[in-house]
């Protein structure tokens, strides 16, 4: 509590959130625990998750990836990888062996196509959303190829597939704007 006319002693972190005295908000952004919290902060804001390890599948196909010192060991704070949220499932339900994609260039464009164009990515994310309440099956395997194939515009893509999942794509956008 702060007197009448008296400046307040205590204010909120502006990256981490803590309430930390005035005198000593330069000290505290410095501090392991604020700069880590920032930095989940920041990466979370900008649509990525905490990764498990660096794949250099991944990286050969162009997924961003940062690190930064996130994760908590014991007292201190350790390095982490991040990478978008897409990156994992996208990869962990793309048909073919680590190494020997099925479809690689489309794969390769795909990714493009989620890295660098928002309105994509978006859709794609309410899409996996309507996926999510199924099982993860060749059916799944199967639809990712056609969103992807729709998405980048491939030659090699079906028209009805493209036009059905055009339709699809406009109407879940729809719906998450109107929900929010």
């Amino acid at each position: 509590m702060s007197r009448a006319g008296e400046p307040a002693r205590d204010v909120r972190c502006p990256g981490c959130g803590n309430l930390v005295r005035r005198s000593g908000l330069s000290s505290h952004r410095k501090t392991q625990s604020c700069v880590a919290a920032t930095a989940r902060a920041r990466l979370r804001e900008a649509g990525f998750i905490e990764g498990l390890w660096k794949d250099r599948e991944r990286e050969a196909f162009g997924v961003p990836t940062e690190r930064a010192r996130t994760r908590k060991v014991g007292n201190s704070y350790s390095g982490a990888l991040w990478e978008p949220w897409w990156a994992s499932f996208v990869f962990r339900n793309w048909p073919g062996a680590v190494g020997a994609r099925d479809h690689a260039d489309l794969l390769r464009a795909f990714v493009t196509k989620l890295r660098d164009d928002p309105e994509a990515t978006r859709a794609f994310r309410v899409v996996r959303e309507t996926w999510r309440a199924s099982e993860y099956t060749d059916e799944t395997r199967a639809m990712l190829v056609d969103f992807a194939r729709a998405t980048v515009g491939t030659v090699d893509a079906d028209a009805e597939v493209r036009e059905a999942l055009d339709v699809l794509h406009r109407a879940l956008v729809r719906r998450e704007r109107a929900l929010g």
